[in-house]
C-alpha cells in the first residue's frame, strides 16, 4: 500500500456511516499530494545533498562568529511510535535525514530556519504470525522558524544567552503492514511556540556549542482517525476546504511536543565550520480520544556550516 493514495478516510474517527455526522471521503492523488514514496524518498534526499554539497563547496569566506550562516548536513534518525488510531503493535526503527538550516547570529539577537526531511523503517516491538515480517515505513517533513532576544549581559561575549518565538509546520505520514486494516496514519500540524538558545566557547576557541529547546503552546493539527482498506462506497472527493474544517486548534494539554538540540561546531577551516549535532523530540496527542499517538525521535546528524 507504500505509495498508494486510494482508501476511506473517516475524520471524526469512526468507522461507521449514519445518515447523520458522519461522512466518509475517497483519497484521490489529485486532491491530496501528502503521500511520499518511501523507496524514491531515499534516492532523492541523497541526489538533492550532492547537489547542494556542489553549490556550498563554491562559496568560501573568512568565517566569523556574527553574521548569516548556511548549514547543509545528513543524519540517522532513530524514531519510536505508538499510533493506537492504526495499529495496536509499538513501531521503532532508524533511517536517513536530509536537513538545511539558515542562522542570522547578532550581538542582540538570532533568527533560524530549520528543515528537515526523514525517511525511516520501521518494525513492531513484537510481531505477530500474520505479520510475515514486513516493514512499516514514516516520512516526516519538519519546518520551523525562530527569532531569540538576547538576555542578561555576560563578560564574554562568546556566552550568550536567547529567549524567542517559534513556528512549526510538521507533515508525518506512516505507513503499516498487514494484517491490520487501517494501514495509513497521517499528522499535518502548525504551531506557534516559544524556545530558549544557548550559545557558548567551549575550552578552546575551536569548538562552539549551541543548545535549543522549543515548546509549542497554541497548534492547528489535522489527523485522520481512519484511513482504510475497502473501496466499496460511493463516495465523495476530498476537498482542501474540508481539510481546513477539520483542524483543531488546541493548547499543550491536547498537543505535547518538546524539542532539544545541541549543536557543536568545530572551526575546520577559515571559512567552514563541522556540526555535529543530536536533535531529541518528543510528540503527544490524544486526539482523536481513545486513539492517541506517542512518538520520540533522536537523530545524530552530521553537516558543514559556512558564512553566506
Amino acid at each position: 500500500m507504500v505509495g498508494k493514495t486510494t482508501g476511506i478516510l473517516y475524520l471524526d474517527g469512526s468507522k461507521k456511516i449514519t445518515g447523520k455526522a458522519y461522512p466518509a471521503y475517497r483519497l484521490k492523488s489529485s486532491a491530496v499530494v501528502f503521500t511520499l514514496y518511501k523507496k524514491d524518498m531515499k534516492y532523492f534526499c541523497l541526489l538533492a545533498g550532492l547537489f547542494l554539497s556542489g553549490l556550498l563547496l563554491a562559496q568560501e569566506a573568512a568565517l566569523k562568529g556574527d553574521g548569516a550562516f548556511f548549514t547543509l548536513g545528513v543524519g540517522i534518525p532513530i524514531n519510536t511510535v505508538r499510533d493506537r488510531a492504526h495499529s495496536p503493535l509499538a513501531y521503532r526503527g532508524a533511517g536517513f535525514r536530509i536537513f538545511t538550516t539558515y542562522e542570522h547570529i547578532r550581538p542582540e539577537g538570532v533568527f533560524r530556519l530549520n528543515f528537515s526531511l526523514d525517511n525511516v523503517a520501521l518494525k513492531a516491538y513484537v510481531r505477530p504470525c500474520q505479520d510475515v515480517r514486513r516493514e512499516a515505513g514514516m516520512n516526516d517533513l519538519n519546518l520551523s522558524l525562530a527569532y531569540y532576544t538576547r538576555i542578561g549581559k555576560t563578560e564574554n561575549a562568546a556566552d550568550r544567552q536567547y529567549v524567542g518565538g517559534v513556528y512549526y509546520l510538521q507533515v508525518n505520514q506512516r505507513e503499516y503492514p498487514l494484517p491490520a486494516n487501517n494501514i495509513s496514519g497521517f499528522l499535518l500540524h502548525t504551531s506557534l511556540g516559544i524556545g530558549a538558545l544557548d550559545q557558548r566557547n567551549l575550552e578552546t576557541n575551536q569548538w562552539t556549542m549551541n543548545s535549543t529547546v522549543d515548546l509549542p503552546l497554541v497548534s492547528a493539527i489535522f489527523r485522520p482517525a481512519y484511513i482504510g482498506l475497502p473501496d466499496v462506497l460511493s463516495v465523495q472527493k476530498v476537498k482542501f476546504g474540508t481539510i481546513v474544517r477539520n483542524f483543531r486548534l488546541v493548547t499543550v494539554d491536547q498537543f505535547f511536543k518538546i524539542n532539544v538540540g545541541f549543536d557543536f561546531d568545530y572551526s575546520r577551516k577559515a571559512w567552514r565550520t563541522d556540526r555535529y549535532s543530536y536533535t531529541w523530540n518528543l510528540l503527544y496527542t490524544p486526539l482523536p480520544t481513545n486513539k492517541s499517538l506517542l512518538s520520540t525521535t533522536g537523530s545524530f546528524d552530521y553537516g558543514y556550516r559556512i558564512l553566506r
